[in-house]
């Protein structure tokens, strides 16, 4: 119901995918395009981003390598750390070693660049969006928004009626709506 905590939450999905983009520039300029890879080398870079390393081609070779940062200003405990989490590593490396060893060659030819690009791959992520669900006061337009405080933010700039509507977290409709998704959700149970 509106006003209720955790209400308005949505969440986007992105799946894993890998980049090229010229060297100098960076990660979405106009030069990034999606580089085709199957699912499993996918897998197998989000697997290797799990676990803080990373895999890059160098002259026709696969180079696997930690990400995990020391920090200087407790390097010896950093490096302590950074020991103990070698081993989750090679847990991890482990497991991952027939996928590797099967799809070797699909890993390096993904991972090579062309001359004056650079590869940069992006793991999958489930992220949290403020949303709701909206209604136009106008024209009963109904969508799934970004939660924005501001009443002229969330004007229906699309809308045909004048003056363009507002959209409201809190119509009848939506109101109805909620509660008999609630009522049929809950009934049986009762």
């Amino acid at each position: 119901m509106p006003g209720e905590p955790g209400s308005y939450s949505g969440y986007i999905y992105y799946p894993a995918a890998i980049y090229t983009h010229l060297a100098g520039q960076t990660l979405g300029s106009s030069s990034t395009n999606e580089v085709q890879a199957s699912l499993m080398v996918k897998l197998i870079l989000q697997k290797l981003e799990d676990c803080q390393m990373e895999g890059v081609a160098h002259v026709g070779h696969l180079l696997l390598r930690s990400t995990k940062y020391i920090y200087q200003q407790s390097v010896a405990e950093s490096m302590e750390n950074y020991l103990q989490y070698m081993l989750y590593q090679r847990q991890c490396l482990t497991g991952l070693a027939p996928l590797i060893t099967e799809h070797y060659h699909d890993l390096v030819t993904v991972l090579t660049p062309q001359r004056g690009y650079v590869i940069s791959f992006r793991g999958a992520d489930l992220s949290y969006e403020g949303a709701e669900w909206v209604e136009c006061s106008e024209c009963g337009d109904v969508s799934f928004a970004l939660r924005i405080p501001d009443d002229d933010d969330m004007r229906h700039r699309q809308c045909q009626q004048s003056p363009q509507g507002i959209y409201k977290v809190n119509s009848p409709r939506l109101l109805t709506a909620y509660s008999t998704a609630r009522k049929g959700r809950f009934e049986e149970f009762f």
